[in-house]
């Protein structure tokens, strides 16, 4: 769903991200199914299991809202 012009750049980030067990803070554009584009901001960060092994944990807001706003 990452935006054509925007899917390199977030892919790199996100391989280099994981690579590295870093958080990640990012914005970006999706597209939806119906061709609408949202903008959103992935959040990401490393926590340990019960066993101890690393795992990334994020989240994704929808920013579509405010960035018109911003551009308004």
């Amino acid at each position: 769903f990452i935006h054509p012009d925007d899917r390199v750049a977030v892919m790199e980030a996100m391989e280099q991200a994981f690579a590295a067990e870093l958080p990640l803070h990012i914005e970006f554009r999706i597209v939806q199914p119906g061709g609408q584009t949202k903008h959103v901001l992935q959040m990401t960060h490393w926590l340990f299991n019960q066993k101890g092994e690393r795992i990334c944990c994020g989240s994704l807001q929808d920013l579509t809202e405010v960035m018109s706003l911003m551009h308004s």
